[in-house]
């Protein structure tokens, strides 16, 4: 969801959209595999397809190649960094971009309800408002 949202953040701002390229991929994640049919309605009902959307599992080679690390849990960050320790200083948690912040922690919602992925949905496009923010900084 957070790839989808994003691309589509950034279409909107195309002096962004020149500048960077996005891609998700899983520490957990099989490669191929089609984003749940809760992201997909969840998306949908903002304008977002997500059914062309495969997953992929993260590699050195995706650690190497990217500028920044978005992570949905601190659970996920020391994960990536155990298997990946280059990703330090590339890696940040999503819910720290997040106006509404408290627990940077955004739960995954796998397995719940349509209503978890509604709400996970909102606090990924909260983060990823800060997101941009931080990359036009960063220029």
């Amino acid at each position: 969801m957070a790839e989808g949202l994003f691309r589509e953040l950034i279409g909107k701002t195309p002096e962004v959209k020149e500048r960077v390229s996005t891609g998700s991929a899983g520490v957990s994640a099989s490669k191929g595999m089609p984003a749940s049919i809760h992201s997909v309605k969840a998306l949908a009902a903002r304008g977002i397809n997500l059914t062309p959307h495969r997953s992929r599992p993260l590699t050195g080679a995706l650690i190497e190649e990217s500028t920044l690390i978005l992570a949905m849990t601190r659970d996920h960050r020391d994960t990536i960094l155990a298997y990946f320790p280059e990703a330090d200083g590339k890696i940040h948690l999503l819910g720290d971009f997040s106006p509404n912040q408290g627990n940077p922690d955004i739960s995954d919602p796998f397995g719940g309800s349509p209503e978890q992925y509604l709400r996970c949905c909102d606090q990924i496009s909260q983060a990823l408002s800060g997101v941009l923010r931080f990359i036009n900084q960063a220029k």
